[in-house]
């Protein structure tokens, strides 16, 4: 399927992405991507991760394949149960955007997802893996949904919409419950416990002349996630990247104590630069835990 506004606002994460490789005997998802990002290779690759959008309005929503289907077929055949031609954009002329809180919509969906489940459709992205018997059961499954909960914002996080009511601004969420389940509330929390660090401050010199020795001092914090106690970071790697026309150079930072790590810029590194404003990163990281990263200008004269 192709829209004009779904894909003017699409377009410029689109050119990012390359490709998506499943991998179902490894329930494994790779995705590749053009996109490189120096300071932290874990906020590069996970600023990726495969997605699904059922807007154009630039902000990402997330619904489940059949709904998604359900509005792409909608939209780019403009033919609804009730006549209504859709579109993924608000300001299309002649079109009405689609929703999915929507009562008509809602039923224009719902009618939809019957129409498909007729035609045992099976989209073609995941025809690979997905059997028509299957894909029928999902788009029951679906309509069961809007005829419980009245709305098609069926979605796959841990909490679903139980109500809503747009005219009192109401809406509420339920947790997913399910006894068979098998860990604790606290179970996930202790798996993931990450330690963070974060670089709460970088002192720089107001001026500094090219060719002169630079000294910088960071002070880094640490805690444990989701706990949200700092301390100040005992260990750990701590450095700073400076960035020019020329390249980058990196400089490793000497402990103080703990929190507080010294840098210096040799005079070497900046006494052919031209005058002017540059961008420094200041780099904190350990094994294990989620780097600190921290952008900051040096003004060079």
């Amino acid at each position: 399927y192709y829209d004009e506004e779904y894909a003017s606002k699409m377009s410029s994460d689109a050119g990012i992405y390359r490709a998506y490789i499943h991998d179902v005997k490894e329930s494994s998802i790779t995705s590749y991507f053009d996109y490189y990002f120096p300071a932290s290779d874990e906020r590069m690759v996970g600023a990726f991760p495969p997605l699904l959008s059922a807007t154009a309005s630039g902000h990402q929503i997330g619904v489940c394949w059949e709904i998604v289907e359900a509005l792409a077929r909608m939209v780019t055949t403009k033919t609804s149960a009730s006549g209504t031609v859709y579109s993924f954009s608000l300001t299309k002329e002649g079109t009405t955007q689609v929703d999915v809180i929507r009562p008509s919509c809602v039923a224009d969906l719902k009618a939809e997802l019957s129409k498909m489940i007729a035609e045992k459709h099976v989209p073609v992205a995941i025809k690979g893996y997905m059997t028509p018997d299957k894909a029928v059961k999902r788009y029951q499954a679906a309509i069961k949904f809007i005829d419980t909960y009245s709305h098609a914002y069926i979605s796959n996080g841990p909490f679903y919409l139980a109500k809503v009511d747009t005219s009192a601004n109401y809406a509420e969420l339920r947790a997913f419950r399910d006894p068979t389940y098998p860990f604790t509330s606290e179970y996930w929390v202790k798996k993931f416990s990450t330690p963070v660090l974060s670089i709460d401050q970088m002192d720089i010199p107001v001026f500094n002349e090219k060719g002169q020795d630079i000294k910088i001092t960071l002070t880094v914090t640490e805690t444990i996630y989701p706990e949200d106690d700092r301390m100040p970071a005992a260990q750990g790697a701590v450095y700073l990247t400076l960035i020019t026309d020329q390249g980058e150079q990196r400089f490793k930072a000497k402990k103080v104590k703990a929190g507080l790590y010294e840098v210096v810029i040799p005079g070497s590194a900046t006494k052919t630069l031209e005058a002017g404003s540059y961008t420094i990163l200041g780099n904190a990281d350990i094994p294990g835990a989620i780097p600190a990263v921290k952008p900051e200008n040096l003004i060079i004269f």
